[in-house]
C-alpha cells in the first residue's frame, strides 16, 4: 500500500514538474524579424488585436514573433527590457498589448492595429 501511495506522489509531482517547466521556458522571441507582439491571455485587448490579425491574415503578410506574458515569466522579463528601452520604466505604466518593432514600443490595441496595418498595406 506504501508503494502504490509513494507512486502517486511522485506521479504528481512529476506532472507537476512538467507543467511548471512548460509555463515557465522561454517562447523563442529572438526578435529576429523585429517585431514582437507582447500579449496576455486574458486580457481582452489582446483579444481585439488577436481577431484583427486573424481576419486580415496579418501572419502572413508581416513576420513576427508573439510572447504571452501573464504565464510566463521568462517573457514578463523581456516585455520588461524592452519597455524600460522605450522610457517606461514605471512597471505599473506597462500593460498589453504591446509592440515591439525596430527599437520601439508601440501600446494599447489601436496601435498595435495601426502599426500592422501600415506594415500589410
Amino acid at each position: 500500500m506504501k508503494k502504490y501511495l509513494l507512486l502517486a506522489v511522485v506521479i504528481i509531482l512529476g506532472l507537476f514538474f512538467l507543467v511548471y517547466l512548460k509555463n515557465s521556458q522561454t517562447a523563442d522571441i529572438t526578435g529576429k524579424e523585429g517585431i514582437i507582439l507582447f500579449y496576455g491571455k486574458e486580457c481582452p485587448h489582446c483579444q481585439i488585436v488577436e481577431e484583427y490579425l486573424a481576419k486580415n491574415n496579418i501572419s502572413k503578410k508581416v513576420k513576427f514573433t508573439q510572447a504571452e506574458i501573464f504565464h510566463n515569466s521568462n517573457n514578463q522579463k523581456i516585455f520588461v527590457e524592452k519597455n524600460k528601452v522605450c522610457g517606461v520604466t514605471n512597471e505599473k505604466e506597462m500593460g498589453v498589448p504591446m509592440l515591439w518593432a525596430y527599437g520601439k514600443c508601440f501600446s494599447g490595441q489601436d496601435q498595435v492595429i495601426e502599426f500592422f496595418k501600415s506594415k500589410a498595406e
